[in-house]
C-alpha cells in the first residue's frame, strides 16, 4: 500500500521551482541525481575489483557493462518522469 503525497507537498515543490531559488532548485534536484550514480559508480567498481581475480576477459565484460547500465537507467527514470 503506497502513502499518498501530501497536496501541500506538491504545492512547495511546484512554488519552489517556478519561483523560487534557481540554485536551490537545481540542488533539490541533483543531489539525489548525483547519490544515485555515486552509489552506481561504487557497486560497478566492485564488480571490477572482484571479477578481476578471475582475468583479463572478465573485467572487460564488466567495463562493458558499465556504460550500458547507465544508459538503461537513465532510460528508465526518463520514462518514469513523462
Amino acid at each position: 500500500m503506497s502513502a499518498k503525497p501530501r497536496a501541500g507537498a506538491v504545492v512547495d515543490r511546484r512554488q519552489l521551482f517556478l519561483e523560487g531559488s534557481i540554485p536551490r532548485a537545481l540542488t533539490v534536484l541533483a543531489v539525489p541525481i548525483i547519490l544515485g550514480n555515486i552509489v552506481q559508480t561504487g557497486y560497478q567498481l566492485t564488480d571490477a575489483f572482484w571479477v578481476g581475480r578471475l582475468g583479463a576477459s572478465a573485467v572487460a565484460a564488466v567495463s562493458i557493462s558499465f556504460p550500458i547500465s547507465f544508459l538503461v537507467e537513465d532510460a528508465v527514470v526518463d520514462e518514469g518522469l513523462r
